[in-house]
């Protein structure tokens, strides 16, 4: 369909207005100067950030062994406090809560069976969830003991080692001392 011309009182021949000049090379320009100004500073900035991230995964995951150890130096406390065991009697070397060799930086699930042995039963504690370290107790038998947590989370071989080296007398009961931790982020 055919629309009908439209007036023009110059005439259909008078000349036009030049076109307006195009702004899209200039923007294009000032878009790809942008893009190439971003991708260096992000990458920085990932560069910072990636490695970063990593140590605050790690660090969340070792606060399960401080936390464990500080509930199992409670619980040899208590115990210690209501069956006032003899010197060298207080509780049996336990057998670790999972093998050492489990698969390195996955989490642990232990066979409920370890919790209900010997001293972890006695002392009364247990772990109901999946976990990345392995707990051991060994009785020194001259009147100091030592809970460990050993734990490979990142998979390289090197285990992180959280210990706690405590005392017992026949008067006082059970004490712990503080926290040393070898490799805490391997």
């Amino acid at each position: 369909m055919a629309y009908p011309p439209t007036y023009n009182p110059q005439g259909p021949y008078a000349p036009q207005p030049p076109p307006a000049p195009s702004k899209t090379p200039l923007a294009l320009i000032i878009g790809i100067g942008v893009v190439v100004a971003a991708c260096p500073c992000i990458g920085v900035m990932a560069a910072v950030a990636i490695p970063a991230f990593t140590r605050y995964v790690k660090r969340s995951k070792t606060s399960e062994a401080t936390a464990n150890l500080s509930s199992i130096c409670s619980a040899i406390s208590t115990y210690s406090q209501t069956e006032r065991t003899g010197l060298g009697r207080f509780l049996p070397n336990l057998p670790s809560s999972a093998p050492r060799q489990g698969t390195p930086g996955s989490q642990k699930i232990s066979d409920p069976e370890t919790w209900q042995r010997g001293g972890w039963r006695e002392m009364g504690f247990s772990i109901n969830s999946p976990h990345y370290y392995v707990y051991e107790y060994l009785n020194y038998y001259n009147g100091t003991f030592r809970v460990r947590a050993y734990g490979d989370l990142d998979g390289d071989g090197t285990q992180s080692v959280f210990t706690r080296t405590g005392t017992y007398t026949r008067d006082l009961g059970a004490s712990c001392g503080f926290l040393q931790i070898e490799n805490e982020l391997e």
